[in-house]
């Protein structure tokens, strides 16, 4: 059985059509080695406590390749409709026994940012038995301490949040992917310890945690980091100039426009793709031409995953730009 065999249906209105979670199950159980259509897996949107008491059962009995095609599934049915609400499932999920379940199930809860989710994401962060796992967890907790600078969570979840990535941060004894993601994770507050700590992951002599420092200057959206950032994009490392074209990006830093536009012919595809999110966030002139001018490259080559990001990135440029010219024209006070 292959992701290819899944009948992807592209269907966007819910609210008439999804299936009840009976249909479901008895999909599930039927034994046949096929999943279930996407317009199917609606029926497990908005489970209540008693449904995941109905489903645990069904989804315990099947194999743990069944288990991992479905959890994809739901994933990307997730990215894809903002109308479903999985994350009853997702919590269900990250109790499988499966490591790439678990890990897959965190892509879908990153969704979601209630008291119940924060809990399992900080016990799976600490505890999980894949470092994997763990580490993937404790990026997610980002979102959580990002939401808490803003306000959107509740003092006392930003604080425990906030103790959290500090605590996994800070002890020697934790793996290095756990201390990277967690310095990623606490970037994006204004804790006293953020600039300390990532210039010295930055100046560790530890390739990884440099790439995580430059991955947190931008989560921290501080423009103090511009000349970094600036000298990183030109790294021999991909990996390196992928994350600080991103950073670029989330610090608005004009200054990398020309060297972005030079990423969009990197070797490697994650730093065209790094390069084109940020271009879409500086929303320039300049950026907009290289976009409108790489979207008729990725056209001629029938790109389409390339043609949908670059569309995006200029959807937002032009909201960018917008507020530029705004800037441009307004009196001196």
């Amino acid at each position: 059985m292959s992701h290819a065999d899944f009948d992807f249906e592209d269907d966007d209105d819910l609210s008439s059509s999804r299936p009840s979670l009976d249909d479901v199950l008895a999909a599930l159980q039927s034994g046949e080695d096929r999943l279930p259509g996407t317009q199917l897996l609606y029926g497990l949107s908005d489970l209540t406590e008693a449904d995941i008491e109905r489903l645990q059962p069904v989804y315990a009995a099947l194999d743990t390749g069944f288990r991992r095609l479905l959890a994809q599934m739901l994933a990307d049915i997730s990215d894809n409709n903002y109308q479903i609400d999985y994350e009853a499932v997702g919590l269900l999920l990250l109790s499988d026994p499966d490591a790439d379940v678990r890990q897959t199930a965190l892509e879908i809860l990153a969704e979601y940012d209630s008291t119940y989710v924060l809990n399992r994401l900080m016990r799976a962060a600490r505890q999980d038995r894949s470092l994997a796992v763990r580490a993937e967890a404790t990026r997610t907790l980002g979102r959580f301490v990002l939401a808490g600078e803003l306000g959107d969570i509740s003092a006392t979840n930003f604080q425990r949040v906030q103790q959290c990535v500090l605590e996994l941060l800070n002890n020697a004894a934790e793996p290095l992917e756990v201390r990277r993601r967690a310095l990623e994770a606490l970037a994006n507050c204004s804790h006293e310890q953020v600039i300390p700590a990532i210039t010295a992951a930055y100046d560790s002599g530890d390739d990884r945690l440099k790439v995580s420092a430059v991955t947190a200057m931008g989560n921290s959206s501080d423009e103090r980091w511009e000349s970094i950032i600036l000298r990183e994009l030109e790294s021999g490392s991909p990996v390196m100039r992928q994350e600080a074209a991103r950073a670029a990006g989330e610090i608005q830093s004009q200054e990398a426009t020309g060297l972005l536009i030079r990423l969009l012919n990197d070797s490697g595809r994650e730093g065209r793709e790094a390069a084109i999110t940020a271009l879409g966030e500086l929303g320039n002139r300049e950026a907009l031409r290289a976009l409108n001018l790489a979207l008729d490259v990725a056209t001629e080559e029938d790109d389409e995953a390339l043609i949908d990001l670059i569309e995006n990135a200029l959807g937002n440029a032009s909201l960018v730009s917008g507020k530029l010219m705004l800037m441009e024209v307004e009196p001196d006070e």
